[in-house]
Formats: C-alpha cells, structure tokens, sequence
C-alpha cells in the first residue's frame, strides 16, 4: 500500500490538485481548505513534511461524486443502474459507505446535494471536496474498490438517470410521517453509460467482483 505522501504525489501525476488534512480526519490543514489544493509536487513534499500522517485530500470541482452513505444501504435497487456507479473509480470509505467518482457533462455546473437523488446518498461538485485512501477517519481507511488510476479527463460521465435526478426538483423523495418514502426502481437502465464491443464479458466480470468486494451479494 502507498503511504499516505505517495498517494497524494500520485493523484496529483494524475492531474488530480490535492491539499493535507487533519491526521484521522477531514478538516483541512491548510489555510484556504481545497482553494490551496495542487499538483506541485515540490508544495505536496512540504506539506507532508510537515505532517507525515496528514489525510490526502481532492476538491471537486469539475466531477462529480456521488457519496453513498452506510455499509447497508445499497441505493439504486436496480441492478442495472447499480452497475453504471461501478464503470467508475470506487473508494470504500472510512464509515462503510461509497465514493463513485465522474466528471461533470460539459456545460454542467454542479454543486453539492444533501439527500437530494436519495436519502442518505449526497453528491460532492462544485465548491466540495472529498477525502482519498488511504486516508484515516475514526481508526478506518479509506480503500479502493475500484482504482482511481486515469486522469480527471479519463472519467466516465455519469449516467443518464443519474444526470435527471441532479437536474429535477430538489425534494425528489417526500417526507411522510417524518421518514422518506422512496420509491422502487424496477425499470432497467437504457441511458448509462455503454460497454464497448469486445468488451462485455471482461467488463461484467470486473463489476461483479468489485460489487462483491464492496460486500453485496
């Protein structure tokens, strides 16, 4: 495993500007939070220096990451759309959850969301920042799933469905009695994104084992 200056040097060869935080948590330790983060190799060395334990950290400007939150909740319930949030880099986090990481549509310009596409699902964008393995949070790491291992570039754009529900109304799912009701997603998906030819049973393998690894069944 890369300790915790080797993976911010390699996000930031990736084209991926990061910032330090606090050893075990999210604050950041920098002056300006994510408005100081960067590629430089020569600041990230001093930084780290510094702070040897510090937490790698990314803004979000320009992407978009959908932050699933709970080892239980495995929103969407369609299988289908479950599999477009995996094309992508997945980072387990420290409380039991999911990062999907994407790059925003050209012409987007998103920001964050609170339990707006779901309860207990936020999204990080524009004016946000997440933190990256192997970061450290409550004595748990941060861990790839799925490998952030391409440039910002390289991302894949989210998926159709998921482009609609950042674009609706913002209270998707009302309140009953005090508690969401959420609807059931039978449909499959026709919008994600599409697996290229030559490449389906590869590609299918790989996201049945990074589901698996992230504990469903």
């Amino acid at each position: 495993m890369r300790s915790l200056l080797e993976s911010a040097l390699r996000y930031a060869e990736l084209g991926f500007p990061v910032f330090p935080c606090v050893p075990g948590g999210k604050a950041p330790l920098t002056r300006h939070g994510f408005k100081d983060a960067t590629t430089d190799a020569e600041q990230i060395h001093t930084w780290w220096a510094r702070n040897p334990n510090a937490n790698v950290a990314m803004p979000t400007a320009g992407l978009l990451v959908v932050d699933v939150d709970g080892a239980e909740n495995q929103w969407p319930s369609d299988s289908g759309k479950m599999a477009d949030l995996f094309l992508g880099p997945v980072s387990l986090t420290a409380g039991g959850g999911r990062h999907h990481l994407f790059r925003q549509p050209a012409g987007q310009s998103w920001k964050n969301t609170a339990s707006k596409i779901a309860p207990k699902v936020d999204t990080r964008a524009n004016g946000g920042y997440i933190v990256l393995p192997p970061s450290v949070v409550g004595g748990n790491s941060y861990r790839w799933a799925k490998e952030l291992d391409a440039g910002p570039g390289a991302l894949s754009e989210p998926p159709g469905w998921l482009v609609d529900l950042l674009s609706g109304p913002g209270d998707l799912f009302p309140c009953v009695d005090g508690k969401h009701e959420v609807p059931q997603i039978t449909a499959m998906s026709e919008d994600g994104n599409p697996i290229p030819e030559g490449q389906r049973n590869a590609t299918l393998a790989q996201l049945a084992g990074v589901m698996r690894r992230v504990g469903m069944s």
